[in-house]
């Protein structure tokens, strides 16, 4: 069971290493004022979160293979991936992938209220965290407190979609 774990947690450590490169590539290309004198550009917050999700997966899996080392069993990617496709864990981290590349291309579409509320809503459901009344409950509130706080507030406007203009 630990030797299984073990395996799971270093491929989800690779895909988060990975997933985080293509971040913070993404982030070098996004193309902010030119000429700006203290070189801070929109692309700033999201590189320095790939960088630090790049290093906590580099934790991870150094702690993986530390433990491996301590058990003296090696980790084989491709027996996990022949065991492990079946499993919820595997399920879930695909699941969870996949929602946040439709959460990048929906948001264009539908605005940020509606895709972050149901973003919200696919994680907790992923994460089996609460019921499904309670997750529309908190993703509903969660979406308002932030749009007040940026729309408001802060008066940092969301992207709206094509399909709902005003929302």
């Amino acid at each position: 069971m630990i030797n299984k774990l073990l395996k799971v947690d270093s491929v989800i450590a690779i895909l988060l290493m990975a997933f985080s490169v293509y971040v913070i590539h993404y982030s070098m290309n996004i193309e902010g004022l030119s000429g700006a004198i203290d070189m801070v550009s929109p692309g700033l917050v999201p590189g320095l979160v790939g960088v630090f999700l790049f290093v906590c997966a580099a934790v991870l899996l150094f702690q993986t293979v530390k433990e491996n080392e301590i058990k003296r069993e090696t980790t084989n990617i491709i027996t996990f991936l022949s065991d492990g496709i079946g499993s919820y864990a595997f399920k879930r981290l695909v699941g969870i992938i996949a929602s946040i590349v439709a959460f990048r291309y929906l948001l264009v579409l539908f605005g940020f209220y509606v895709t972050a509320f149901f973003f919200l809503v696919v994680l907790f459901l992923l994460f089996r965290a609460v019921k499904v009344w309670q997750a529309v409950v908190i993703s509903l509130i969660t979406v308002g407190i932030i749009g007040y706080l940026f729309d408001i507030l802060l008066r940092v406007p969301f992207p709206h979609g094509k399909f709902i203009p005003y929302f």
